[in-house]
């Protein structure tokens, strides 16, 4: 009889080993994830993992961060962080609070928190919503808005227009709300760490540890979603190098990869796709992978016949075969993907032609007494597809007669040689990327970056009074007829003068585990997002 005990009571204790053994299994996936956890991989530079942090600024808009109102790939407007209404002369925009909203430390969230938001950026980030915003050449740009004003219940904000804006959702979509509370009296930069992660999205910020290179996130407990989450925790991991991070997707320790305003390369893409490792999903964007831009300002690239004798000796269907994926397109002259709000299909389709090329080399150098085009081509040597892309330009640049020197820089150095924000435009052309966000900033289709008077882009240094004139149709436009005529303006002046070209139009492709199904696409923060953690579930 104690023998038959014994018996029993092992073979329970083994039952007991193998029922714990089946549910650890059961909450692992094959390649060693937890079922209930999604892992992103990223090679951005998160070296502080707090807002003040650029790349985890952005990463944390999909996770921690929301705006007013989400744009979704077929152009129309989905409320996020408000419900919105729009009055019938199209000036009075009304955002209310949804329902239940919270900051993840517990405090709710109200139209104060809209309107602080608003006043900081004027403040901090050259907004310009309630308040005019003076350039570098010391051209006065009215505010956008003549007031905002939130209820007496506190859980609305009336945005009153100048005029009718028909891109107003738009410019609402990258507008990430703050909270009142953390930041009166602060700034990102004099915040702390905790502070800067405060957020009222779907996640909360966990841990993050530079010794593992892991920032984690778990639900965020005041968020009002029904039902529950497929993913109990996000991971997110970060690599060194491009490499490193295409070799754990490959090896499918990574559910996706996350670039800001950007997709995989196409041919990883489509490895990834061929060895059953993940989905390709391309999203239809505004952004601008790979463009060529000139500072107009400056020798040899003042002479619009210079910029053109460039132009036509680029091979844009070369770009495309090496660098592009399947759902990529020749540029046009226009500039702007047809993705863009008031993109018109009018202006040419480029395409190289050496005798077109010479004979602007010719007149250029003419006009100039330059005795041959040669220039140096600034790359963020970071970027290795940027430096790929300078490669390619210099090779059939060469091939046509034009001399490329290629200054690969950091960073930080190519960011202050470039752009205004580093106070010293000092390249002569570059190679560089345009988001999605930056191409509807200000008027849209690209003119932040155009714009040689901007505080902080400028890339191309245009100091035009035509455009000048195009830019103030752009802000004055009433309806989207008004918006369009602009536009198409716009488009035809990039196509007279070309400051940039793009090498070529591409969508975001985005990479997904076919453990995972139902995530969400968003125009302008691809996969992670919002909506994606409320729909995502095991496939």
């Amino acid at each position: 009889m104690k023998r038959t005990a014994k018996l029993i009571s092992v073979c329970l204790a083994l039952l007991l080993v193998t029922a714990a053994l089946a549910g650890v299994l059961s909450a692992c996936n094959r390649d060693g994830k937890n079922a209930d956890e999604f892992v992103i991989g990223t090679s951005a530079g998160i070296e502080h993992a707090d807002r003040s942090d650029y790349d985890f600024d952005q990463l944390s808009a999909g996770l921690t961060q929301q705006a007013l109102v989400a744009r979704n790939t077929d152009g129309t407007y989905s409320p996020l962080l408000a419900e919105y209404a729009v009055s019938e002369d199209g000036r009075d925009y009304t955002f209310t609070v949804r329902e239940g909203m919270c900051w993840d430390d517990g405090e709710p969230v109200d139209a104060a928190d809209i309107l602080f938001t608003l006043e900081y950026a004027d403040a901090h980030d050259s907004g310009g919503w309630l308040s005019s915003v003076t350039d570098t050449a010391g051209e006065t740009t009215p505010s956008k808005l003549l007031s905002a004003d939130v209820s007496e219940d506190g859980g609305s904000i009336v945005f009153r227009y100048r005029e009718a804006d028909v891109r107003a959702l738009s410019d609402l979509t990258v507008l990430r709300i703050m909270p009142e509370h953390v930041y009166r009296g602060k700034t990102i930069e004099t915040a702390t760490p905790a502070e800067n992660r405060v957020g009222c999205g779907v996640y909360r910020f966990e841990s993050y540890s530079a010794d593992a290179g892991t920032i984690t996130f778990v639900p965020n407990e005041h968020y009002p979603y029904d039902g529950d989450l497929a993913v109990k925790r996000v991971v997110v991991r970060l690599f060194a190098s491009d490499g490193t991070l295409q070799l754990a997707m490959k090896n499918g320790e990574l559910d996706t990869i996350w670039k800001y305003s950007g997709g995989v390369e196409p041919s990883f893409a489509s490895m990834l796709a061929e060895n059953g490792r993940a989905n390709i999903i391309p999203v239809a964007s505004d952004n601008l992978p790979a463009v060529l831009a000139f500072n107009t300002s400056a020798s040899p690239f003042n002479d619009a016949d210079l910029r053109k004798a460039v132009v036509y000796a680029l091979d844009y269907s070369r770009f495309a075969s090496l660098f592009a994926s399947e759902y990529a397109e020749t540029p046009h002259a226009g500039f702007v993907p047809p993705t863009t709000l008031g993109y018109t299909p009018d202006t040419e389709t480029l395409s190289r032609d050496l005798s077109r090329s010479r004979t602007h080399l010719e007149a250029g150098l003419a006009r100039t007494g330059l005795p041959s085009l040669s220039f140096t081509l600034s790359v963020n040597a970071d970027n290795a597809l940027h430096l790929s892309y300078a490669r390619q330009v210099k090779l059939q640049l060469e091939e046509a007669g034009i001399s490329v020197t290629i200054k690969t820089m950091n960073q930080n150095d190519f960011r202050a040689s470039t752009t205004n924000s580093g106070g010293n435009v000092s390249h002569q052309a570059c190679i560089i990327g345009y988001t999605a966000n930056g191409m509807k900033m200000m008027g849209g289709l690209g003119t932040i970056y155009m714009d040689g008077g901007h505080a902080v882009q400028g890339v191309s240094q245009v100091f035009d009074a035509a455009f000048d004139a195009i830019l103030d149709r752009l802000s004055a436009a009433a309806t989207e007829e008004d918006y369009r005529a602009a536009a198409k303006e716009c488009q035809e002046w990039y196509a007279a003068n070309f400051p940039a070209v793009a090498l070529f139009w591409d969508a975001q492709l985005q990479v997904l585990s076919p453990e995972w199904t139902g995530a969400h696409a968003d125009a302008d923060f691809g996969l992670i997002n919002m909506t994606t953690w409320l729909t995502l579930g095991r496939a």
